[in-house]
């Protein structure tokens, strides 16, 4: 197993436990907002 902190060249040297949380924060957005954002805007 990789080094989840050290960087990746296949990313720019970006490391993939950065790549990970904003994966984990879009999840969590997309789960929670999303169903209060669309019924806000189909009740307006």
């Amino acid at each position: 197993m990789r080094n989840p902190f050290a960087p990746d060249p296949r990313h720019e040297g970006v490391r993939p436990i950065q790549l990970w949380g904003l994966r984990l924060f879009f999840l969590l957005m997309l789960v929670f907002v999303t169903p209060t954002a669309w019924s806000a805007l189909l009740t307006h």
